[in-house]
């Protein structure tokens, strides 16, 4: 019998401010929770075993960002390091969103409707982002950038913690703020990550 595949999914930016809010600041990540629940269902429904969303419980600019290295150790990152521990070779999928011009290195058309980032210290070195859009229909890759950063890093120390791989994904506040537009984007999207 065929092992169905675990993915871990975390929101580390989940807590909003309304004060930040009301002022126009982007602080936390509006849609990533809807996205990490949608995706998760998703996920199960095509056979996957998913593990959370494990969510986030501060805003970044209270008690610190819990996607960088300082956090370790908080409640939040001691219970995603427990789940990576204990599954058996989960893959980690960290869940964002971003505001209308955020600056991605992206040049289709409008903004990109997913950003997908790894987190290693030299972009491009574990190909997830790549693979992932590579098996995406091609309007959804058309409107899909990729790129890395070793300051994300849940993504960056799960390999360690004994995940076959890891990947942050940004989801578009603007452009899939609604259940109809995220839904539209998250089937193929688990499709395309069963497949990685």
């Amino acid at each position: 019998m065929e092992r169905r595949p675990v993915f871990i999914i975390t929101v580390p930016h989940a807590e909003c401010l309304a004060e930040h809010l009301e002022a126009g600041f982007h602080t936390c990540d509006t849609l990533a929770v809807r996205a990490a629940n949608e995706l998760s269902a998703e996920l199960v429904r095509i056979g996957a075993e998913v593990v959370g969303p494990i969510v986030g419980d501060t805003n970044r600019t209270v008690r610190g960002d819990l996607n960088r290295r300082v956090s370790r150790g908080s409640p939040f990152r001691v219970r995603v390091d427990r789940e990576i521990r204990s599954a058996k070779l989960p893959f980690v999928l960290d869940v964002h969103s971003f505001d209308p011009g955020s600056g991605w290195d992206y040049s289709g058309p409008g903004e990109p409707l997913l950003v997908f980032l790894d987190g290693r210290e030299r972009y491009g070195e574990s190909g997830i982002p790549e693979r992932i859009i590579g098996y995406l229909p091609r309007w959804l890759a058309e409107r899909s950038s990729a790129g890395g950063s070793w300051k994300n890093d849940i993504v960056h120390a799960a390999v360690g913690l004994g995940a076959r791989g890891a990947v942050l994904i940004e989801f578009s506040e603007a452009e899939l703020g609604t259940v109809d537009k995220l839904r539209e984007v998250i089937a193929p999207l688990s499709g395309a990550i069963v497949k990685i």
